[in-house]
């Protein structure tokens, strides 16, 4: 791969509004997965795929402490920090198009939320050998299947997906989500004709790593209606498949710039030379050849738009951490997937330069800066950066953000304690979730709450 073939580009700038009471005001991205923020692992398996340059797009309140958090990875890439004003609230197609002038070729964009350790050179392979508009990875579900997450009793929906692909091909000839119906999906005789055969699949999961030619983020800059990369921009190329360009007078090709309005999809394909030059040799060779029957004569048929979705890879995960139960998820399993996205180079779960004192730990990822006394006993645990945990203390399946303090005497149990949020002396926890900067009065006994200082939330026994 060229360095100039593909631009990567993070997006970083949400604020985790599907689970505000684990990130109060901060930013998702900081959230710890392990002994690192989350951005960390999108940045490293863009790094493992030999990209070393990457665009980060982040809010321009939140670079600095990203910048920092990141200062203490494993990150050898060069970071090129492309801010959104802080007080914006972009979707992520918006955030696209603000920084669309940075793009100057195709890109691979991925959301700061997906953790994975799929091949990336296999879908680069097949956007180069297709000729895609956009390629899209699926991840299986079912990760979380066996998490119980702390707080008060909840059914915990997740969002499904109407995936339709082409037999065969693997061309996504359908995408929408699944909340858009209620017990009907009609599917129209023009869609079935044009595809022939399509599986409709439910359970996959759009991982948000996507293959996008350059041409789409310039009709992108033109549809300022559009807000979201997965819920309409991608949905929306997707039925352009099916398009063809409009002949304006009787006489004029079909396949002509000239009177193609700047709106229409067709005039950004037709200013890409490249395109136009290879549509133009595909155009002379089909003209050109032997064959009669139109599937050898053009293995595309008549599309100049083609989007493709790559079903899960054998032996590979993938989750997106937006939601409460998707972190608890990763949290609790990555110990046993540390050396799957790592390979023969992982880092240690446990920070050189974190304290630790406690002889009695056991599958725990710890933080920089981090310190666990001694007289402690910990068992499969997350501790954050700058958190303590002080002796005679019992934790076990719980994950301690960042500058978390737990004081002398405390039993936890599958908890999640969130930033800066203290829990005093004598506590005994089972199941909670304490919110942002909460304070824990000495030797509460709670099991199934939600503990926070926000009036948004109810504590329910």
């Amino acid at each position: 791969m060229t360095r100039t073939e593909f631009q990567a580009i993070v997006l970083a700038g949400g604020r985790g509004t599907r689970f505000q009471e684990l990130t109060g005001e901060r930013l998702k991205c900081l959230l710890p997965i392990g002994p690192f923020p989350m951005i960390f692992y999108p940045l490293h398996m863009l790094q493992r795929h030999d990209f070393q340059e990457i665009i980060v797009v982040v809010l321009e309140s939140e670079r600095s402490d990203i910048q920092q958090a990141l200062e203490r990875t494993p990150i050898k890439a060069k970071l090129d920090f492309v801010t959104l004003p802080s007080e914006s609230n972009y979707g992520t197609a918006e955030a696209l198009r603000a920084i669309s002038d940075r793009i100057k070729c195709d890109l691979v964009l991925v959301s700061c939320d997906t953790i994975t350790n799929i091949d990336l050179f296999t879908m680069l392979n097949h956007f180069r050998q297709n000729k895609a508009s956009i390629v899209t990875q699926l991840f299986k579900g079912g990760l979380d299947a066996d998490t119980i997450v702390p707080g008060p009793k909840a059914k915990h929906k997740q969002d499904r997906d109407l995936i339709g692909i082409q037999a065969g091909t693997q061309r996504l000839a359908f995408l929408a989500s699944a909340s858009d119906y209620e017990e009907t999906l009609n599917l129209s005789y023009h869609l079935l004709r044009h595809y022939d055969h399509i599986t409709m699949h439910s359970r996959l999961i759009d991982s948000h790593i996507y293959i996008i030619n350059k041409w789409v983020i310039d009709y992108l800059k033109t549809q300022t209606q559009v807000f979201s990369v997965k819920g309409e921009l991608v949905p929306k190329i997707v039925k352009k498949q099916m398009s063809r360009p409009q002949k304006n007078h009787e006489n004029e090709k079909p396949f002509s710039v000239v009177n193609i309005s700047q709106d229409d999809v067709f005039h950004h394909i037709l200013q890409n030379d490249v395109d136009r030059k290879q549509h133009d040799l595909d155009q002379k060779i089909t003209e050109t050849s032997s064959f009669n029957e139109s599937v050898n004569r053009n293995p595309f048929g008549d599309d100049v738009i083609r989007c493709y979705a790559l079903k899960p890879q054998e032996n590979r995960f993938g989750i997106r951490v937006n939601t409460t139960l998707s972190y608890c998820t990763i949290n609790q399993k990555i110990f046993d997937l540390w050396p799957q996205l790592f390979a023969n180079n992982a880092p240690p779960l446990e920070s050189p330069q974190a304290n630790i004192r406690s002889t009695q730990m056991t599958n725990c990822a710890v933080a920089d800066y981090a310190t666990v006394t001694e007289k402690t006993s910990l068992k499969n645990c997350v501790l954050g950066t700058n958190s303590t945990v002080n002796q005679k203390t019992r934790i076990s399946n719980s994950v301690l953000m960042n500058g978390v303090i737990i004081e002398e005497g405390c039993v936890i149990e599958n908890c999640v304690i969130c930033d800066k949020a203290v829990v005093k002396k004598g506590c005994i926890l089972k199941n909670c979730l304490v919110g942002p900067n909460h304070v824990v009065a000495e030797n509460t006994n709670k099991e199934k709450v939600h503990l926070s200082n926000s009036d948004a939330y109810m504590e329910i026994e």
